[in-house]
This record gives C-alpha cells, structure tokens and sequence, in this order.
C-alpha cells in the first residue's frame, strides 16, 4: 500500500492502521499553497487542514450508509453548524455508483451521473458532475448548486476515487488502480498463488461479469462462493449459493453457533461457510462440489516430436507444447492454480491423404468423462467422441509418441500430478465419482493449428 505519492504539483501522504485500513490522507499543494486532508474513521469521512501534521478546522463531511451516504452540508463562510442530507446510490450490477440522488423540494434530483468504459474511465462531456449541496442557515433549507466536484469521491466498483493533485487512480483495500489504463500499478499480493493471471490484471480482465475483490483477486458475481440467508425462524430460510438454491431451511445450534440444514450433514453458517459430508464438529467449512477445470492456453511453452499415427511413414514431425493450467477452488473455498505441458496437435497419415496437421483447435469448453482407451489399454478422460486427455511422454522431445489430437499431459510423474490434484481438490474419493458429478470440465483456448514441420536430429 503507498504511503507517498510525489507529484509536480506537491505531495500526498497516507497512512493505515496494523490492518490496512486507510486513517490519513495528506495533502500538500505546492500550487496553491494549501494542506489539507481527509480522516476515515468509522465510515464518517472528515476534511481538515494541517500545519507540520498538527490537524486543525475538522469538518464531518458524510457518514456512509448501506445505501449510500448521510452528507454534512454546510452555509457559505465558516458557519460549522451543518445539517445532515440523505444521499442515495443508484448502482449497476457490479457496484459501480452511477447516480447520486436525493430530494429537493419534495421532488428528486440527480446531484451527479457517471457512465463508464468497462476498466473504469468515466465518459466525458455529457455526465460531468454539476452539482453539489448546500445549507441556508437563515431559511433553513438545503438545496443544490453548480459545482465541479462533489465531496464523495466513490464511483467505479465503489472505490474511492483519488483526485488530489490529479493522482488519477482508485483505491482498493490491499492497492491501486489506474483506471485509465484497466492495470493496478502494485504487483499482486497473492501472484504465487495464480500464476496464470498477470500481476497487474485487474479483476482477472472480466469486467462484465465479476468485480475485483479488495484488489486481491476476481470475483463472480453471479457464483461468487457467497450466499445470504433470508426468512425467519417461523416460516422456515430460503438459500442460494451459485445455481443451488435450499427452500423452508431449518437451523441448527453448533458450538454455540447457528448453522443452517441445507441437506444430510450439510450446515451452513455465514462465518465458516458450509459441508456436504462428515460429523456436525469437524466438517463445517467444507464447501459443496466445486469442478476443476483445465484450461489448455494459446500459449506455447516448448516442443514436442510425433510420430504419423496410425499409419507411420518413417517421418517424425515437430509439434508445439502448450500450458494447461488447472485452476478452481478446494474443499475449504481456497483458490488453487497449477501448470502443465501438453500435447495439443498431431499428425494423421493415411496412404491416400498423406500426413496432415490434426487436433481441437477451436475454443471450446467440454466436461470430461473417465473411460476406458481400447487402444492404450487403460483409463483416460474423455473429452468430446474420440479425443481424450491421457498421459503423454515423460521426455517429449526423445520420446515419439503417435499423436492425433489428444491432449498428452508431458513430463516425468505429471499425469499421476494431475490426477491427484483433481481428486484432492475436488473432495472426492475416485475419479468415477467425479466423471458421475461432472466436477472435471476442460476448456481449450483458440490456437491455430501450426505447420506441418519435419524434424531433423
């Protein structure tokens, strides 16, 4: 998290509390010959002006509220009486404040409108903010005036937007985000754990369908692993976490803590999460069924040598290696990425077509069966009619394996790797169990079938 911002135009200063939280902002203008800051302090967020960090003239400027905000609006001068104004939120479905409304003479007003590109830049010339609240002391009475800026500065995904000295970005908790260009400009935290996202991404690059979560990690907000429980203790409680919904629910005392019964050892509570198996003691935070899903990328990390199958003509042919990255979350909602090599293209040879470059090329997205392969005397899984994702050569570029479009995991010890992944991660006891549950899906980014290349030795 910053701490200093150092501009042409002067300096910003920050601090946080032991746990992150925002406390400061410091604001030296060299232009104007001004300091003045902003405190955050229990959802109330007060102005002031400062001399050597000795704080002075606090004025409360708004309380934030569920639906948005209660501001402090202030007479002309330096009255300090205020009276208080309910401002309310119309957001999207991710969260992004589009409207700031209140009333004013028994009717509603729009104080202000923003419409944004999809990473956050606001559209410009026809939703600048204009107005802004005010107090007649004498008539008692609060109404709105032009102004250029108001004082709630939170707008995309509801973060607060950091205008001073024109800093241009937003702040999430854990960093900050410039909106201009879709990237935070701190690396990700958690970059260890998702290697296959980009450090800078925000949001993962899906700006439609999820939010970023505390600018840590992407989250959906149609399945986001999240549920809220509604109803009362008479009528029983409805629940929803991602497609599954519960009806008429009752509730159980655990521990001292309240669970919901969502099914046969199957509690929920909003603190620990929920299970689908075990004792009411020690399986409380484990989640439902979550797949694992295989991604083979576009992106090449090697080669390969083939040989034409089924009917070889002495040739062996050189094929690129992809990324395969299994990704999804564990039995306790935790996240969890990891790497493969495969194979992804072939060579088919007959004697009346010749050879010819072969493989799933186009994106698609398919959920995997375990089944038996006749022809490789044992199990694989089966992506879609005849092409499986099976093991692969332990030395891909020594060892020349026949390959028409199968998916070949390649590597010493990494099939047996993938496979005990997605049985651990999955919370299942055989692969038949997750075939039957449909807890394993692939999905295969577009790739251009390569060249037909003969290697030489």
């Amino acid at each position: 998290m910053p701490t200093h911002a150092q501009m042409n135009n002067g300096d910003v200063w920050f601090t946080y509390d032991a746990l992150g939280n925002k406390w400061y902002k410091y604001v030296g203008d060299d232009v104007r010959g001004e300091k003045h800051g902003t405190a955050y302090i229990f959802g109330m967020q007060y102005e002031f002006k400062y001399n050597d960090y000795v704080q002075y003239d606090w004025k409360l400027m708004f309380i934030g509220t569920d639906e948005g905000y209660v501001s402090a609006v202030y007479p002309d001068g330096i009255d300090s009486e205020f009276k208080f104004q309910y401002v309310y939120n119309h957001t999207d479905h991710l969260g992004n404040i589009r409207q700031n409304i209140t009333r004013e003479n028994e009717r509603l007003t729009v104080l202000r409108e923003h419409n944004y590109y999809p990473f956050g830049l606001l559209h410009r010339g026809y939703n600048e903010e204009k107005e802004d609240l005010k107090y007649d002391k004498e008539q008692d009475f609060i109404f709105t005036v032009q102004a250029q800026a108001g004082r709630y500065k939170y707008k995309f995904q509801g973060q607060e937007r950091q205008e001073d000295l024109d800093l241009g970005w937003d702040s999430f908790k854990y960093r900050n985000y410039d909106y201009a260009i879709g990237r935070f400009f701190n690396v990700d935290p958690l970059a260890e754990k998702f290697p296959y996202n980009g450090v800078y991404n925000f949001s993962e690059n899906r700006v439609v369908d999820g939010v970023e979560l505390e600018g840590l990690e992407y989250l959906d907000v149609d399945n986001p692993n999240i549920g809220k429980v509604t109803g009362n203790d008479n009528d029983g409680y409805s629940f929803k976490l991602g497609e599954e919904s519960f009806e008429n629910v009752e509730k159980v005392d655990i521990k001292g803590k309240s669970y919901y019964v969502l099914g046969k050892d199957m509690y929920y509570n909003d603190d620990n999460g929920w299970s689908t198996s075990g004792s009411e003691e020690d399986k409380q935070t484990q989640l439902i069924n979550t797949p694992a899903t295989a991604t083979v990328t576009d992106q090449q990390t090697g080669i390969a040598v083939v040989r034409a199958y089924p009917v070889s003509n002495g040739n062996l042919y050189q094929v690129p290696l992809y990324r395969m990255v299994v990704s999804g979350r564990d039995p306790r909602g935790n996240k969890y990425s990891e790497n493969f090599n495969v194979i992804r293209f072939g060579v088919y040879n007959t004697a009346y077509k010749g050879p010819m470059v072969v493989g799933l090329s186009d994106d698609q997205t398919h959920t995997m069966k375990w089944d038996y392969i006749s022809t490789m005397d044992g199990y694989a899984w089966r992506i879609w009619k005849g092409h499986f994702l099976h093991d692969g050569p332990d030395y891909p570029t020594s060892q020349f394996y026949g390959s028409i479009g199968c998916i070949e995991v390649t590597g010493r010890g990494e099939w047996n790797r993938l496979q005990n992944l997605v049985l651990t991660k999955t919370g299942q006891t055989s692969y038949q169990d997750i075939s039957k549950k449909g807890l394993f899906k692939i999905h295969l980014e577009f790739a251009p079938r390569p060249p037909l290349q003969i290697y030489s030795r």
